[in-house]
């Protein structure tokens, strides 16, 4: 078993030192000869560019981490790779294990990078951690690797803490050198799925993102060549993150905030204040069908023929012509944005004209060769054919078309009227602005949105990894899977429970499926807490409690006595002694947040702090802290600021959650009263939560016919545990969607009617069902084209039939039209569930509904004059799908 010596280790790292001074000295000399060297300029910047971007070790810090092998072998990691140069002295004689390699490049290789299990390295024999600063050691952790060694520790904890305790700097540092297990094997997933990292304030989840994004930037040339993304909350938290990459080796991965996502972010100049129900209006799925509508509804029939006159001929363009030409471009262009279809249409009309033109041309009896130009140019010349175009394709661009929704209730009124409830159209009509007013940047993702209904695709990119997903609104999370390549993946990092942004998921599946990922999606969790001391963290989980979001409680890693700390002072002290406090922090070398009013942020920020070494001091509004870490956080009338903001009970807690969880040293709480600063929102009432019809009648479906005449007087709610627990037990889930929902008062009648059918035996009742697969049904019919298409197993089971043709085209072989069927179900339970496919043909395949397009939905529903969208109604029973 290997013995380290601290001297010794000083001597290597001395070596290592002196070997980056030569590597420099080396690239400093190549870059000086090449113009002697290469023969063209071309050539010759080209290795200048290469000597320039080539890198070396810091040697303040030049590695990391010590691994020692079966038979002998020792490598040493860092950030960057360091090769013993021609003119270096021998390898120490104590480090023979060391090969040509002096520093090893920490994403070539995982046995140094990894802080994986023992048992997954069966040759490693131990593993030397250090802390380098300014080219000193200044501490050695080893792990001595043993059968009867717990497989689930914290690796060099010690390193751990100390790393953590370090006075937190103004940008993000890396981690590789404390990753843990948990935290590894996620950097490792691949990158053939999405994939949803989970975890708690302090878990690392950031850190993790980056180093797995860092890590695919170097292990996949293919994707990195398509493009890589790190997209985050705001400027702040981008800004905060901006060296770990760089630091990690990998400095061409684009760096974004949502904020700024869209080039239309600097046309966001509305100073109008709106209000939070249009604010999430504007950020609901609803608003991708309004923008399609309003595209769509560009594209008009003219109303009269319209004549063209070329020399001595009339050449006509009739109403009906431009409806044939729409009805194509419905047929076999719908996914072409409006541009391209424009396009299309020009090319028809003006070589259908040309046609007409030759055709009278020659029915005059005149010679072709007697008419002087192309005819189609002869077209296009003219007037009456480009006021043509402009009837049919107006000329709309996606920010004046937005404008336009914002400004003209008329034609909002238009657009809307089929897409949103009237009480939403309400609610938008009631805020339109003044004509021309400028867009807000709640309307961003909207004109996002537009641009790639009319425009095109937007520059698409081969991975893009999303930092606190869970505060984007489904119509940001849709502007950045516009975004992705086709076969593209995220990864992607949060907390259910930190969301305090207007929308908030219970889940990561709501957040993959506003991405549009329906496949190939999975979700991994942290639950250790690395940075939040242990006292912060209970105090903290009452506000957990309350967000309405079923997370997993941290366990916490650091115990730091007298982390959490109240002072009460009288209401015209508080400044006085927030400033104090904050200066003694700062001189001890801690970095500090003070989170205050807004009434005395800018007389705060004015304040002339005395700063020590590597202490700083932020002084922030409360809304954007998200991601950030300080050593200490002053937090000042907690109650205060949940009693300002105009917000449910919950959503408060998950901001009081993500604000007491910034600090990795202290929690100072301020206020005038003790018991306030103790339960700051002991006194707010619950979220009532509305239950409409639809939810009701949704109930009723889940819990079969049997229980309607009993559950349409009372549905169940959490205040009976013992019927909610057999519930739960029948329909997973049940208990949650309670809890987010909301139901109504339990009665005795309901209970007894529960104990009497019994629903641990439900499994056993006749609820009457048919199965008619789709062969069944071909099988049987007396259409041809219908009973040759063929049907797997995953079509023969419930109630299929056939609801008509539709001209979109064969996800297979392109071709159309198609034959729609869908299927209605009733599970054992008494669920209604609902399937839809299209059968193709030329093919005879049937495939389904999930790999067609959301668009698609919309366009057979108009298409088959169906009332609403295929994926909200079972044309057999008229219910929700």
């Amino acid at each position: 078993m290997p013995k380290i010596d601290r001297k010794l280790e000083e001597n290597y790292l001395d070596f290592v030192i002196d070997n980056i001074q030569l590597r420099k000295d080396e690239l400093v000399y190549l870059s000086t000869i090449t113009r002697e060297a290469v023969a063209d300029n071309k050539s010759l910047r080209s290795l200048n560019e290469d000597y320039r971007k080539r890198t070396t070790p810091d040697p303040l810090n030049p590695y990391f981490i010590r691994v020692d092998l079966v038979g002998g072998e020792i490598r040493y990691y860092g950030f960057d790779g360091l090769r013993q140069n021609e003119k270096s002295d021998a390898i120490p004689v104590s480090h023979a294990g060391v090969d040509g390699i002096l520093v090893r490049p920490s994403h070539t290789d995982g046995k140094g990078y990894t802080a994986d299990y023992a048992e997954n390295l069966p040759d490693l024999l131990a593993r030397t951690r250090f802390i380098i600063r300014n080219g000193q050691i200044q501490k050695i952790s080893e792990e001595i690797f043993a059968e009867d060694v717990e497989p689930n520790r914290v690796i060099a904890s010690e390193v751990l803490e100390e790393t953590i305790q370090q006075t937190r700097e103004q940008k993000m540092q890396p981690i590789a050198s404390t990753l843990q297990p948990d935290q590894f094997k996620i950097t490792r997933e691949p990158l053939t799925h999405t994939l949803a990292i989970q975890g708690p304030p302090g878990s690392g989840k950031t850190a993790v993102l980056l180093e797995r994004l860092s890590r695919l930037a170097f292990a996949d040339e293919k994707v990195r060549n398509s493009g890589m993304m790190l997209v985050g909350p705001n400027a702040a938290f981008m800004e905060y993150v901006s060296q770990v990459l760089p630091t990690l080796g990998k400095s061409d991965i684009s760096l974004q905030d949502v904020e700024s996502l869209s080039p239309f972010a600097k046309e966001a100049t509305s100073t109008k204040v709106e209000s939070e129900d249009l604010i999430y209006l504007k950020g609901s799925s609803k608003m991708q069908d309004l923008a399609l509508e309003a595209v769509s509804n560009l594209v008009q029939v003219i109303p009269n023929s319209s004549l063209m006159r070329v020399y001595d001929l009339t050449v006509t363009f009739t109403p009906l012509d431009s409806l044939n030409i729409i009805k194509d471009l419905r047929e076999n262009h719908s996914d072409e944005p409006y541009a391209q279809k424009r396009r299309i249409a020009e090319t028809r009309i003006k070589n259908l004209l040309a046609e007409r033109l030759v055709k009278d041309w020659e029915g005059a009896g005149r010679n072709l060769r007697t008419l002087q130009g192309d005819p189609a140019q002869l077209i296009s010349q003219e007037s009456a054919y480009k006021t043509l175009i402009r009837n049919m394709f107006p000329n709309q661009d996606p920010l004046a078309l937005m404008i336009k929704l914002r400004s003209d209730a008329s034609f909002f009124y238009q657009i809307a009227s089929n897409i949103l409830e009237l009480e939403e159209i309400e609610l938008w009509i009631n805020e339109i602005g003044e004509k021309n007013a400028p867009i807000s940047e709640y309307d961003v993702p909207i004109v996002d949105y537009l641009y790639q209904l009319m425009v095109g695709k937007h520059k698409v990119w081969g991975h893009i990894a999303v930092d606190e997903t869970q505060d984007l609104t489904e119509m940001q999370l849709q502007m950045i899977s516009n975004r992705i390549e086709p076969n593209g993946t995220f990864s992607l990092a949060g907390d259910l429970a930190q969301a305090t942004g207007i929308q908030y998921y219970d889940s990561w599946d709501a957040i993959a499926a506003a991405l549009n990922v329906e496949s190939d999606f999975s979700k991994r969790n942290l639950v250790r807490s690395y940075r939040v001391p242990s006292e912060i963290l209970n105090y903290s989980q009452q506000f957990l409690e309350s967000s309405r979001v079923t997370v997993d409680r941290a366990t916490p890693f650091l115990d730091i006595k007298d982390s959490l700390q109240r002072f009460v002072f009288a209401q015209e002290d508080i400044y006085a002694e927030v400033v104090s406090l904050a200066q003694s922090e700062l001189e001890l070398e801690n970095s500090v947040l003070i989170l205050i009013g807004e009434q005395y942020r800018s007389r705060m920020n004015s304040e002339k702090f005395n700063l020590g070494e590597r202490s700083y001091v932020r002084i922030m509004d409360p809304l954007e802290v998200k991601g950030l870490e300080f050593d200490t956080v002053i937090l000042v009338d907690p109650k205060g600021l949940a009693n300002s903001l105009e917000w449910g009970k919950s959503r408060i807690a998950r901001l009081l959650y993500v604000l007491t969880t910034r600090s990795t040293k202290k929690l100072l709480l301020v206020g005038t009263d003790l018991n306030d600063l103790q339960s700051p929102i002991a006194d707010l009432e619950d979220e009532e939560f509305e239950v409409s019809s639809e939810l009701e009648d949704s109930y009723l479906t889940d819990l079969g016919e049997y229980a309607k005449p009993v559950f349409r007087e009372s549905l169940p709610s959490s205040g009976e545990p013992d019927l909610m627990d057999r519930l739960e037990k029948f329909f997973p889930g049940f208990k949650k969607r309670v809890k987010d929902e909301g139901l109504f008062e339990p009665v005795q009648f309901a209970s007894n009617a529960i104990d009497e059918f019994d629903l641990e035996l439900t499994s056993d009742l006749e609820i009457p069902t048919q199965n008619f697969g789709v062969s069944d049904y071909c099988r049987q019919s007396d259409k041809p084209e219908i009973a040759r298409i063929q049907s797997d197993e995953s079509f023969n089971t419930g109630s299929w039939f056939f609801a008509g043709l539709t001209q979109t085209r064969c996800y297979e072989c392109n071709s159309k039209p198609q034959l729609l069927f869908m299927s209605h179900a009733i599970t054992t339970a008494g669920s209604s569930t609902h399937k839809w496919g299209l059968g193709c043909q030329d093919c005879a395949v049937v495939s389904h509904g999930m790999k067609y397009s959301k668009e698609i939905y919309s366009a057979i529903s108009k298409e088959l004059e169906i009332e609403k969208n295929l994926n909200h109604l079972c044309l057999g029973c008229g219910d929700k799908a």
